[in-house]
């Protein structure tokens, strides 16, 4: 009777261990990691004309895997672009045509600079 018993605690270890192993690494995430932040930028000239194809880069910082930069973007026919990165980063320069701009960019947010 013991050795049945022991059999059948040990077939239930083992299915409830398959089941969690099988089901711990789904690849479906409960929170999404790869959500993103992002900002709008609108580049200007001096004349007040809208600054189309104008490079747009982002630095980030606030953390031990918050460092980089974004990728690289571009403004449209309108001086728009969308600089995105990671959530829980933070955004600390822009860079619009090389030229650095130092601030605290938040999520959500619309910035203009001027050329």
């Amino acid at each position: 009777m013991k050795k049945n018993i022991f059999k059948f605690a040990g077939v239930f270890t083992l299915i409830v261990a398959i089941f969690a192993i099988s089901t711990a690494f789904t690849g479906k995430e409960t929170k999404s990691t790869s959500s993103k932040n992002s900002c709008t930028v609108y580049v200007k000239y001096s004349s007040g004309s809208a600054a189309e194809g104008i490079k747009i880069v982002g630095d980030v910082c606030g953390g031990i895997s918050c460092v980089g930069q974004t990728p690289a973007v571009y403004t449209d026919k309108n001086g728009k672009a969308t600089i995105e990165w990671s959530e829980g980063c933070k955004l600390c320069y822009i860079y619009v045509k090389g030229t650095s701009h130092k601030g605290e960019y938040e999520n959500g947010k619309t910035y203009n600079f001027t050329l």
